[in-house]
């Protein structure tokens, strides 16, 4: 074995194909904000046109944002959406029951807003007001879930934790998933919404469970 190939006098064996942390992170947020401006300044013309254009704003906003993530996951990770989505008894029972648990948490979260005088916005009714019913169950509970566990439990933990660890890389990518909802009231159950979904992830190595326990909360959310 030649010296360079073994990563010594000087020559570092890190693999040259994949970025470090600060580069990753720079590429990463330019490209999310370059999609998010797009998204929004795609809407604010729609909303500025009046008419049918401005009621299709809102579909445009929430499709547009989460299909240009979604288009993004795709192309940048191509190679791991087989293991990504290998569907099984194991993952689908998974599923059921981390659904199951977070609907639970939901409720008992809830009952202690309640209890301590918090009374949080209507996410739903906020939605329902936006879009139609067959456009919001297709974007809250079919593309949310999937492109949100394809980001954050797909590329952003396997990109942080070869450089992180598994304890930092479930951490940061379960707090940005949180921080992104911008719901203050709801960070707090976003963050454990985060955990159950990174554990589901990790049990079962796919995405198939969390995308599963993530479509069952929003449906039954959509629902209430």
């Amino acid at each position: 074995m030649e010296l360079n190939e073994a990563g010594i006098i000087g020559v570092s064996s890190r693999d040259p194909e994949r970025p470090g942390l600060g580069k990753f992170l720079a590429e990463e947020g330019a490209w999310l904000l370059a999609a998010f401006a797009a998204t929004i300044l795609t809407a604010s013309l729609l909303q500025g046109w009046g008419g049918r254009l401005a009621a299709a704003a809102p579909a445009v906003a929430l499709f547009g944002l989460h299909g240009l993530v979604g288009i993004h996951v795709v192309r940048t990770e191509l190679a791991k959406l087989a293991s990504w989505f290998r569907i099984d008894r194991r993952a689908i029972v998974w599923g059921v029951g981390g659904g199951a648990f977070l609907l639970a948490f939901n409720g008992l979260y809830g009952l202690a807003l309640a209890s301590l005088g918090v009374v949080p916005p209507d996410v739903a009714a906020m939605l329902r007001g936006l879009l139609p019913e067959s456009a919001l169950i297709a974007w809250a509970a079919v593309l949310a879930p999937a492109v949100e566990e394809m980001y954050f439990r797909g590329r952003l933990l396997d990109a942080f934790t070869p450089k992180l660890g598994r304890g930092w890389a479930g951490t940061i990518s379960s707090l940005a998933f949180a921080a992104i909802h911008g719901i203050p009231a709801f960070f707090p159950a976003y963050v454990v919404f985060a955990f159950v979904l990174l554990a589901l992830r990790r049990r079962t190595g796919g995405l198939a469970a969390p995308i599963l326990a993530h479509m069952i909360n929003n449906a039954f959310a959509l629902l209430g």
